[in-house]
């Protein structure tokens, strides 16, 4: 099916925005021929880190939506076959037009005694682009409102505190004004 599936779409884009896979980025990505900013959305997110051995909180800005992904992503077990064991390698692989998007995943073991290979088609998706496209950019949409949501009530809370110190350490100072 998968090999049908090939020589219907024989040629893939260098990349796709792939709606049914959600992401959050720590900082936006760049990729040529995409405009990232009209498909991801930012927010605002508290991030602890340490600047000479003292804990400094402060706001950055990170974004969420569709995945990217390429055409051939390869990945590998991480056992290191030997002459007695075999060997794993998994590759996805997609191919699209402006009608359909085939999205699979391609399992390749290799058997070393027996000189054999089995190949497993998984994860199939055969799905209309437009369907994907507007079912993915609706679940993108809730989860990133979701993420904008709590990340913003946490951001707000911690700005409602150091507000709140500020206010303490000017009345504080004008107590002492008052009584000098």
């Amino acid at each position: 099916m998968a090999q049908a599936l090939a020589e219907k779409y024989p040629r893939s884009p260098d990349s796709f925005i792939n709606y049914l896979d959600f992401e959050t980025y720590p900082a936006l990505p760049e990729h040529p021929g995409l405009d990232l900013t009209k498909v991801l959305t930012s927010y605002e997110r508290l991030v602890n880190s340490s600047e000479n051995d003292e804990a400094k909180t402060r706001v950055e800005t990170h974004y969420c939506g569709p995945a990217i992904i390429v055409p051939s992503r390869k990945k590998h077990d991480a056992e290191i076959a030997t002459a007695a064991s075999h060997s794993s390698q998994s590759t996805r692989k997609f191919f699209s037009n402006q009608e359909f998007l085939v999205i699979y995943d391609h399992k390749l073991e290799r058997y070393v005694r027996t000189i054999e290979s089995l190949h497993i088609f998984t994860n199939l998706v055969y799905i209309a682009r437009k369907i994907a496209d507007d079912l993915g950019g609706q679940l993108n949409a809730r989860r990133c409102a979701e993420i904008r949501a709590e990340a913003g009530r946490e951001v707000g809370h911690w700005r409602e505190t150091i507000r709140s110190a500020e206010q303490a350490r000017k009345d504080r100072i004008s107590r002492l004004a008052r009584i000098l």
